[in-house]
């Protein structure tokens, strides 16, 4: 790039490629803002899920609670019911009703045990649950004391976030300032389209569509005469192994 022209375009591209890194950066500020309302949804539908899964553990151990209340109760009735037929024994005049007693007795008995030893199942159960609800009370605690912290982290990145955006956004408008018209004109109209105005070329290949350039057309732009676009995505392309485009970030 020797010539005057060579050079004067060789400063236009490069501030087209400045540009687009104001452009670039500018547009990730912004989609990491929009993204925050998600973060910290997402962050309470965490504790939610958390909190709900701690209430049903919480009613399963109530549930186990009064079913054993329940039972313990029924247990006490039959009790109560098996003396009374032990005091109805000496009214008892014939032997087939003492028998027939005795065998409602035995009878009654039988359904107590039975009772009962739900009633130490559900024991056992209440035990397990116990334990369980204590560990999950204790996660959700911690939890929730890092979601807090985590709220806190978010906030601060975004407060940063608007503060570089805003210095972005100044200092791109001022940069844009310095861009011939017309190229402003057909880059912002390529970065509405593509997403990308400019393509850096590197052994012969368009680094964003990764198609190969046309022998002619890869020397023309070498050589920085004119301004060129990569025939097959429509670009504007430039050298990328030119040092003046190296360190641009």
């Amino acid at each position: 790039m020797e010539s005057e022209g060579n050079k004067e375009l060789a400063e236009k591209l490069r501030l087209l490629l400045i540009l687009q890194t104001y452009d670039q950066r500018i547009k990730q500020n912004r989609q990491r803002l929009e993204s925050w309302p998600n973060l910290v949804r997402d962050l309470d539908t965490e504790m939610e899920n958390l909190n709900k899964d701690l209430e049903k553990a919480l009613k399963e151990l109530n549930d186990t609670k009064f079913r054993r209340k329940e039972l313990e109760a029924k247990i006490n009735d039959m009790e109560v019911k098996i003396k009374k037929k032990y005091l109805q024994l000496y009214e008892v005049k014939s032997n087939k009703d003492y028998q027939q007693m005795l065998e409602e007795i035995d009878e009654m008995k039988a359904k107590k045990s039975k009772i009962e030893d739900q009633v130490l199942e559900l024991m056992e159960q209440t035990e397990a649950m116990e334990v369980k609800v204590k560990e999950k009370k204790a996660f959700v605690a911690s939890k929730q004391t890092a979601v807090k912290e985590a709220k806190k982290e978010l906030q601060k990145e975004m407060e940063t976030l608007k503060e570089s955006l805003e210095r972005l956004e100044r200092e791109r408008h001022n940069l844009s300032l310095q861009v011939d018209p017309n190229l402003l004109s057909l880059y912002t109209r390529l970065m509405e389209l593509k997403g990308a105005a400019l393509s850096p070329v590197i052994k012969g290949v368009c680094q964003l569509c990764h198609l190969s350039i046309p022998p002619q057309k890869f020397i023309e732009l070498l050589r920085c005469q004119t301004l060129m676009s990569c025939p097959n995505c429509e670009r504007i392309i430039y050298w990328g192994e030119d040092e003046l485009f190296a360190n641009i970030d």
